[in-house]
């Protein structure tokens, strides 16, 4: 890995959504894969499981199960930063996570809101992982991001699928697009369509690479450091956060 923090720079806190269309885009891999790129150069990062359908942030991170955090004790007690450190597990150096995927019933109206605000406090970074299936709880913290990131797969189905998601929710902050396992195959012109349309920056294109994507999902490897995906999730990471250096200019 090439990244470094810059030194000498006031941090800025940011919080980052991925989400996409139904079709398993690759959410999950997209957020796992940027959270431990982001936590090894230094940022402490929190990493929050918000897919109310397919939960996959603790296998992905290869967290041994435990107790669910009881989620409707922390939000009577309000989310502060020390109730978050309560329920967050601590999945690597600099890496949190919290899983809301089993829990969001018992969540109120605003406690989204409440939880990106609380969060964004002591972390550089907070990723969401809201994946395709959008409840209030999805929409609230989408609300709170300052970017939603889109994970589009570029053949006809997910171009369409993407299209039509993209033009009916409302959006806080600003949009980013990133196309997962890009090849020959893809669909020529997907991207831009959506670029053209949606004015949508590309923040990159992860390349497909079965044998790389099986290590990662058999054997827990991490995919930022996997070659194929690597020089993807470092472009993703330095245009995410500005205490990057090398930082690249998100529009």
């Amino acid at each position: 890995m090439t990244l470094r923090v810059r030194s000498g720079v006031e941090r800025r806190n940011t919080v980052v959504a991925v989400a996409g269309a139904k079709g398993s885009p690759g959410c999950t891999f997209v957020a796992v894969g940027l959270a431990r790129c982001v936590a090894e150069q230094g940022l402490e990062t929190l990493l929050v499981d918000a897919d109310g359908e397919e939960s996959g942030v603790a296998s992905a991170l290869a967290l041994a199960g435990g107790d669910a955090p009881d989620l409707e004790r922390a939000a009577a007690l309000g989310w502060a930063p020390e109730v978050l450190r309560d329920v967050a597990v601590q999945a690597a150096p600099r890496l949190q996570t919290l899983d809301l995927s089993g829990g969001a019933e018992s969540l109120r109206d605003g406690d989204g809101r409440e939880l990106v605000a609380a969060a964004r406090l002591e972390h550089a970074l907070v990723l969401l992982d809201l994946g395709h299936a959008w409840g209030p709880l999805q929409r609230q913290l989408a609300a709170a991001a300052d970017w939603v990131v889109w994970v589009l797969l570029a053949d006809r189905q997910g171009l369409e699928r993407a299209d039509r998601r993209l033009a009916t929710l409302a959006l806080g902050g600003g949009r980013g697009l990133i196309v997962n396992r890009s090849a020959r195959w893809s669909l020529a012109g997907a991207d831009r369509a959506l670029v053209d349309r949606h004015g949508i920056p590309l923040l990159a294109r992860i390349p497909e690479h079965s044998g790389a994507a099986r290590r990662v999902s058999e054997r827990g490897a991490a995919a930022h450091r996997q070659r194929p995906f690597r020089s993807a999730f470092e472009r993703i990471s330095r245009t995410v956060h500005g205490d990057l250096e090398g930082t690249g200019t998100w529009p």
